[in-house]
């Protein structure tokens, strides 16, 4: 692979299974430590692009053992319909959940691959009277529907808009009953990844608990300006890079989280 100045450079993710999941986490696998906290999420948890994920990086500024349960495309779905995923989070001391867009799941409008959930599959009967013009059969990605949908009628996509959340407000709910330990929700900016009307505080502030905390963290002037530095990738994938967390946004995510997970883990 080519870091992003030209030279050459080896990123192994060390792909992974854990128990019967049949989700492919980030590796080096690890042994299940008696003490350990658990980071469960999709893509920016998982870490593409970078040799050390901000769960690695919480690890070292914490020594607490860090367990990367981030799979890349995957949304809550994956996770919440998952046993292993589920008792690993139960045996953590607690989880730092992503927070993943509510468009990335299935709901009465639509379905998504069980395992990528950023894969459209079908369209529902709701959905095709919501848009009975659309040809729901040229999507793949479920980021391409939405922005047609949402284009094509905002005043429509307002009512699949208010169905998401809801679904996504459930399903977040379900999560934390489901993991049954202190939650850390870690929002990140996705750039375009996630709309901003669909996700938003207000939203959040609904699963806010004593156990439950909302963890909002935006790239500052400095982390963006330090573009794809620390990031390895082959030319083909620069694109793909540029969508993807900087190495520098995952210190910051780090740097931010560390006192929360030593907080609950004293």
């Amino acid at each position: 692979m080519l870091n992003k100045d030209g030279g050459v450079a080896e990123l192994d993710y060390a792909p992974c299974y854990y128990g019967r999941s049949k989700l492919k986490f980030r590796g080096p696998m690890r042994p299940m430590p008696r003490d350990y906290v658990a980071f469960v999420g999709s893509t920016e948890t998982y870490g593409k692009f970078v040799a050390r994920p901000f769960p690695a990086l919480v690890e070292e500024m914490t020594r607490t053992r860090c367990l990367n349960l981030g799979s890349a495309n995957a949304g809550l779905d994956s996770f919440i319909q998952d046993p292993t995923v589920i008792s690993l989070a139960r045996n953590a001391q607690m989880v730092v959940l992503q927070v993943m867009g509510p468009q990335f799941m299935s709901n009465r409008f639509y379905s998504v691959h069980p395992r990528r959930n950023d894969r459209f599959i079908k369209a529902n009967a709701p959905l095709k009277r919501l848009y009975p013009s659309i040809d729901f059969t040229e999507f793949t990605f479920v980021g391409h529907l939405i922005r047609r949908l949402q284009k094509a009628s905002p005043r429509k996509f307002q009512t699949l808009r208010q169905g998401l959340q809801q679904n996504w407000v459930q399903r977040m709910n379900m999560a934390v009953q489901l993991f049954a330990r202190p939650v850390v929700l870690l929002w990140l900016d996705e750039g375009s990844k996630t709309p901003a009307d669909l996700l938003d505080r207000q939203l959040l502030s609904q699963l806010e608990t004593d156990r439950v905390e909302v963890l909002r963290i935006n790239p500052d002037h400095w982390v963006s300006a330090q573009g794809l530095e620390g990031m390895i990738f082959d030319r083909g994938d620069a694109r793909a890079a540029h969508n993807c967390l900087s190495f520098a946004y995952h210190r910051l995510v780090a740097q931010t989280v560390t006192p929360f997970v030593q907080r609950r883990t004293r």
